[in-house]
């Protein structure tokens, strides 16, 4: 492999002696320039030596090259460069190419920098060094001085410009030496009068040199980086200065730099504005929001005119269709004229039939209401007979209705409230207080309740169990007097007094107030649904059980049996008659203090049902006042809903007797004596009897009604036929003559028909076109909207339906739009087409980081330093193309910017370096040398540097 051969490492061949003849001796110049004369071929043949030991041991013509690059150069620059280098090193530009990454890399580049700068002093350090050189290596002694002369005066130029440019005084300097190296170069050149035919004249390298140290240096110039966009759009458009003037009218027109690559079918222009639009991120977007902006306005005028052509097409249609309204309302309107008088000539023919018809309907009216009149007379005068015979049931009706007594319920109710109160009143003093009082009888001394006091300290020490006196006043009110009480005692050894606190005794008297108290505050408790309504009552039944087991445990087996007695009998004959049920509340208020039975409800509750009526009857059935006033209260009751205007209707008296309704409770007050039932049966059937002879009253009428009904339709039937048969002839008459005029209404219709649809075809043939090309352009702007909306441009209108609506009633020129749109459309893929085609032939930015071998400076002979500039200054480069295609792209932003530039790029012209270096050297014409050194005519360096201007001159 190629690599396992490569040659062994020899020492430079700048570093070994010349091979042609010394002499040691002290020269003189005269005789310096003599000898060297005489060793010129001598010397071309040690160039040509080296030369081809450069090409054929490509290892250490490499390493002593990279050596000498990073260890030489610092040694054999200026201090001003080495500064420039140092400042490079810091920006890490050359950290991918330093040798210093070791101590054997750093030995080896002091080594070869060592050697290069020895070798430089042994030959220029002292006037006979130079004298010996000149003697003995003329060729090599020109080259090093055309190289070095050629590449200062080229870099000295432009320091000299950017310190002219900063205002320094060291400017006019700079460039007068520039001037001085750059004639040096001219006339120190060795090879030119000597090579020939392959190696090209050796008066081109400094050309050479000149033309690619410009391309290095020249962005870093003043102007430079102009002066390469300016060739940049000279080169696109082949350098030719009338497709420049063309350009610049076609920007001056308003045409975009896209449009015009594209009118003028230019891919090198194309592919230049194209590369550069590529530069970074940044002017990629810039240039896609220029693109937006240009598509933007036409696709809301796009989108504002299809809505436009659609709303002209509506107009259209709108007109179309009220001209056809038009002529249909006139069409109609002349049907309606022609019907109109037809109608009138068939009126006035019906008039006459009708005429005739209507004398003959006169005559059987007259007759009919002959009879009707004899009809009327007679059912008169048996209506007036019936209705005497009604008057009279009437009359008895009223009257049973006025025997039916009325009554106040609401003094019924108070009646009942009060006679409750009386009866119970009567019962507790001559029943059941005896009882009690028997019972107390037999339990005269007082006795202990320790479970009543317990309860009771529990409940007052409790927070949410404790008595509420608000709840339960009666129970709150007894238990004050239990309690301990101090009592005072005499200490039987000293006969001293002393109070100690001992419960409370009570008599069974005081124990049943306790008792009495809980149950009448439970009873106001029952149905209340206040707060703290159900502990309370919790807490009285708690109450109630343990002064219950202090009476039992207090009192003798027959005092207790006396008591349960006694309480039994007060259950039996007060709490269940008067203090259950509807009755107990007749007296009992609710929480609002309104009492819980209405006065006036009380017949009403009673009526309700059995068991309520039998709970009054358990109360008060034994009292006559109260049953009395409930008997009234039911007769009322009865009235208000069974009679109506004065009559009793037999089907609400069935209901009210019904058990559905009050049949069970009036049956329970009639087993307690009330005898309600029949009294109110016979009202019902008095009232039965009187509308059975009401009934037959209206059936005898109505028969003899019917009769004469029969009677006289029968002769008016005879008269209607009579007439029906004489009209009948005479519209017969009249519906020939009608037929006639109607046939001759349908022919005149028939041609107003024809002339209507006449109408109607002109109409369409006036607006439909005009729909047709509206409705296309519409189509046609729609396409171009999705052809916008699509993955190429992305853009959509800005605007919602009902904005453009309002925009498109100024109906813009769609049409001019849409061919606007179709034509920068074209443009663009024209573009991006030629564009394509132009980077495939080499044009546009090119790459920053190219992989093209770059023009050598000079061979790689003698002139080590300008190749290490040359070296060293590519890595600049990385830095300069980028910047310098972003300012190409913005100067394509707009049309003024690109006219601008085209402008400036016609009037550029090269300076006296650039001239120099990019006008061809002529070949001297030497017979006698050309062909016949063996060495190519253009040797490509392939330690040549990549290209670091992308715009350099080739």
């Amino acid at each position: 492999m190629g690599w396992k051969d490569a040659p062994v490492e020899k020492t430079p061949a700048w570093a070994s002696a010349p091979v042609v003849k010394q002499n040691n001796a002290e020269r003189s110049l005269g005789g310096t320039l003599l000898e060297g004369a005489t060793n010129i071929p001598a010397s071309f043949g040690h160039v040509i030596g080296g030369l081809a030991e450069m090409v054929t041991s490509p290892v250490q013509t490499v390493k002593g090259i990279t050596n000498l690059v990073e260890g030489g150069v610092r040694k054999v620059l200026p201090a001003g460069a080495n500064d420039f280098l140092t400042r490079l090193e810091q920006s890490s530009l050359l950290e991918a190419d330093r040798l210093a990454s070791s101590p054997e890399g750093q030995r080896q580049i002091t080594a070869t920098a060592d050697a290069m700068g020895s070798f430089y002093k042994d030959r220029y350090g002292s006037k006979q060094g130079f004298y010996n050189a000149l003697a003995t290596d003329p060729v090599s002694v020109g080259l090093d001085v055309a190289t070095v002369a050629t590449g200062g005066a080229a870099g000295l130029r432009n320091l000299g410009g950017r310190a002219a440019a900063a205002g320094s005084k060291s400017a006019p300097a700079f460039l007068k030496t520039a001037d001085a190296l750059g004639t040096v170069a001219k006339y120190t050149d060795p090879i030119s009068p000597v090579v020939g035919g392959t190696i090209y004249t050796a008066a081109a390298l400094p050309r050479f040199v000149t033309k690619h140290t410009q391309n290095f240096f020249e962005p870093f110039t003043q102007g430079g980086r102009e002066s390469i966009k300016a060739r940049a759009f000279m080169d696109s458009l082949q350098g030719n200065p009338e497709l420049v003037k063309q350009a610049i009218e076609l920007a001056g027109q308003g045409h975009t730099p896209e449009q015009i690559a594209s009118i003028m079918q230019n891919s090198g222009l194309a592919a230049l504005i194209d590369t550069s639009r590529q530069a970074n991120t940044g002017i990629g977007t810039l240039f896609r929001q220029r693109e937006v902006a240009a598509l933007q306005p036409r696709a809301n005028m796009l989108a504002e005119g299809a809505v436009g052509e659609e709303q002209a097409a509506t107009n259209a249609n709108n007109a179309l269709n009220v001209e056809t309204a038009t002529a249909t309302k006139q069409q109609q309107a002349e049907i309606l004229a022609q019907r109109v008088a037809q109608a009138r000539a068939l009126a006035q023919q019906r008039q006459a039939t009708q005429g005739q018809i209507a004398g003959l309907g006169q005559r059987q009216e007259s007759d009919i209401l002959a009879l009707q009149t004899e009809a009327e007379r007679r059912t008169a005068a048996a209506a007036e007979q019936a209705a005497q015979q009604q008057a009279s049931v009437a009359a008895e009706q009223q009257a049973i209705a006025g025997s039916v007594p009325e009554t106040s319920q609401l003094k019924v109710g108070e009646t009942v409230t009060g006679r409750r109160a009386a009866v119970k009143a009567d019962v507790q003093e001559k029943v059941v207080t005896p009882a009690y009082n028997a019972a107390f009888a037999l339990a005269p001394d007082k006795f202990v309740v320790p479970s009543v006091l317990q309860t009771a300290a529990e409940l007052r020490a409790g927070t949410s169990v404790k008595i509420n006196p608000d709840l339960a006043p009666k129970t709150s009110e007894t238990l004050r007097v239990f309690g301990d009480v101090a009592e005072t005692r005499v200490n039987p050894l000293t006969g001293e007094k002393y109070t100690v606190n001992v419960p409370q005794k009570v008599t069974l008297s005081k124990a049943d107030d306790l008792i009495q108290a809980i149950n009448q505050d439970y009873g106001s408790l029952k149905n209340s649904v206040l707060p703290g309504a159900n502990r309370a009552r919790t807490n009285l039944k708690d109450l109630k059980a343990a002064i219950e087991a202090d009476v039992k445990n207090g009192v003798s087996e027959e005092a207790f049996a006396a008591y349960k007695n006694a309480q039994q009998t007060a259950n039996t004959q007060v709490i269940q008659p008067f203090n259950k049920g509807w009755v107990a509340n007749l007296e009992r208020e609710g929480s609002t203090g309104v009492q819980m039975q209405a006065p006036e409800d009380v017949v009403k509750t009673i009526l309700s049902g059995q068991d309520e009526a039998s709970r009054f009857v358990r109360a008060l059935g034994q009292d006559e006042i109260a049953m009395s006033a409930v008997r009234a209260g039911i007769l009322d009751a009865y009235r208000n809903e069974v009679i109506r205007n004065g009559v009793i209707r037999p089907a609400a008296h069935d209901l009210f007797m019904s058990n559905t309704k009050y049949g069970r409770a009036l049956k329970a007050l009639d087993d307690a004596g009330m005898d309600i039932r029949s009294e109110l049966s016979a009202f019902g059937e008095k009232s039965r009897a009187l509308l059975d002879r009401n009934g037959a009253v209206e059936q005898g009428t109505r028969q003899q009604v019917t009769a004469i009904d029969k009677e006289f339709t029968a002769r008016q039937d005879k008269v209607r036929q009579q007439t029906r048969d004489a009209i009948d002839s005479a519209k017969e008459t009249g519906a020939v003559t009608r037929t006639a005029m109607q046939e001759f209404g349908a022919t005149t219709r028939a041609k107003i028909l024809d002339g209507f649809k006449t109408r109607i075809a002109e109409l369409e043939t006036k607006y439909k076109p005009s729909i047709e090309q509206n409705k296309a352009a519409q189509t046609e702007a729609e396409k171009l909207l999705t052809k916008l909306s699509g993955d190429t441009y992305n853009i959509t209108p800005e605007m919602a339906r009902s904005q453009l609506e309002t925009i498109a009633k100024q109906n813009p020129d769609l049409r001019a739009v849409i061919e606007d749109t179709r034509k920068y459309l074209e443009h663009e893929a024209n573009f991006r087409s030629l564009s394509k085609d132009g980077q495939t032939q080499g044009g546009g930015v090119r790459s920053l980081a190219t992989d093209a071998q770059g023009k050598p400076v000079m061979p790689w002979i003698k002139g080590l330093p300008s190749s290490v500039v040359n070296f060293v200054l590519a890595r600049i480069g990385k830095q300069i193309n980028p910047k310098l295609a972003a300012e190409i792209a913005m100067s394509t932003i707009n049309s003024t910017a690109f006219g601008d530039a085209l402008q400036t790029a016609l009037k550029y012209k090269r300076g006296k370096v650039g001239t120099y270096a990019n006008t061809p050297t002529p070949k001297p014409n030497f017979p006698a040398i050309r062909g016949k050194v063996g060495v190519a005519n253009a040797v490509q360096n392939a330690l040549a540097p990549p290209s670091q201007n992308a715009f350099a001159e080739q």
